[in-house]
């Protein structure tokens, strides 16, 4: 009889410690969201931690398990906290236009990671120009932003950095190819660059650093 209480308070026990050890790292996403990226399957696959984490940076949705870049709630809370986010969600959610619309009110040029037949929908091209991003049909996607590249000052600005998720060069040779090394930053806010979005392809480029 003691040998069994001693196996319940020990099965207790490790019951306890783990529900801790759980709100501990629930805890640590909802503020570092990040962190999803250098944690087990489980976790990518546990609704309640990836929700934390693409709440407060949008970007993790990347790292999430495919069952759960499928999760409406989930893929809206991502593109909510940051628009290109929904470039990894699922085929599905990236036709959904809701989503869609919440992407471009968070970062207009994420209108170009929709499904493509989204790309000529008016009211969501309208919703990107109005915040001044212009995406045309024509054989293909063409990009046409406003800035100029910050680097050679001569053409169009069309390649997305990213987490950051700004676009301040264009895709010549000199301009683009410096940005396969490990440490380069975002020439706007300094900030580490896990990757790069070419706008005119919709090609990305991710570089061999971890988050």
């Amino acid at each position: 009889m003691g040998s069994v209480c001693e196996t319940e308070r020990s099965l207790n026990n490790l019951t306890v410690e783990r529900k801790k050890f759980r709100d501990r790292k629930l805890r640590m996403l909802r503020s570092e969201g990040y962190k999803l990226s250098s944690m087990s399957s489980i976790t990518k696959n546990d609704r309640e931690m990836v929700e934390a984490a693409v709440s407060v940076y949008g970007y993790s949705i990347k790292f999430a398990s495919l069952k759960l870049k499928n999760d409406y709630d989930i893929g809206m809370a991502a593109v909510f906290s940051y628009g290109p986010a929904l470039r990894y969600l699922s085929d599905k959610l990236r036709k959904n236009k809701e989503i869609v619309k919440c992407a471009i009110n968070n970062m207009a040029f994420s209108l170009v990671f929709s499904d493509p037949s989204l790309h000529t929908n008016k009211p969501l091209t309208d919703l990107a120009a109005s915040r001044g991003f212009d995406i045309k049909d024509n054989n293909g996607i063409k990009i046409f932003p406003s800035d100029e590249c910050v680097l050679c000052i001569s053409e169009k600005a069309s390649v997305v950095l990213l987490p950051c998720g700004h676009m301040p060069i264009c895709t010549n040779n000199a301009c683009y190819t410096p940005f396969n090394e490990k440490t380069i930053l975002c020439p706007i806010c300094r900030g580490m660059i896990y990757s790069c979005v070419d706008l005119k392809t919709i090609t990305e480029k991710s570089f061999s650093i971890h988050l």
